[in-house]
């Protein structure tokens, strides 16, 4: 199987439904920030230090396949239980850390610099599924999750910071 289409050199792409669309659709631009967020996770992933961290790391990026899929199809991939699960973790590793007093820079260590890029590139990805949700129903969770998500992300970075 031959891994070019020649679909887009007109314009169009597939989406995960295998709905013909313009590569200008909301939809597309969701989904390549879907992918950039799991890229971006998973070079974090190569340089964190922390077990608990690069593993929660490799779920996350194998979770938003799910996202992705559930904003698409509004399939109810996501639950409340997702959100509980990210809550607890952000909960974990703040009671590991200091309380924060100030703004921090973001990314001083190498591991926490993917991490807040990881987090900066989330919060890119909510504000297209916001606008998405303009002209489309999606499962709200879905925004939930990407929400704690890039607060999760911060706080692993301030994990990741605290190791090095």
């Amino acid at each position: 199987m031959k891994i070019y289409t020649k679909t887009g050199d007109n314009q169009f792409t597939s989406t995960i439904l295998a709905e013909n669309v313009k590569k200008s659709d909301l939809i597309i631009e969701v989904s390549g920030n879907i992918d950039e967020t799991q890229s971006a996770i998973m070079v974090a992933y190569n340089f964190v230090i922390n077990n608990e961290v690069k593993d929660l790391l490799k779920n996350i990026a194998e979770k938003l396949f799910l996202v992705g899929y559930d904003i698409a199809s509004n399939k109810n991939e996501i639950s409340e239980s997702d959100i509980s699960y990210l809550e607890n973790k952000i909960d974990y590793f703040s009671n590991i850390l200091p309380p924060l007093n100030s703004f921090i820079l973001p990314g001083v260590s190498k591991s926490s610099s993917f991490l807040h890029l990881a987090r900066t590139i989330v919060r890119r990805l909510e504000r297209s599924v916001v606008e998405y949700t303009l002209k489309n129903k999606i499962n709200r969770f879905c925004l939930m999750y990407l929400n704690r998500l890039s607060d999760l992300l911060f706080v692993m970075a301030r994990i990741e910071e605290n190791n090095e």
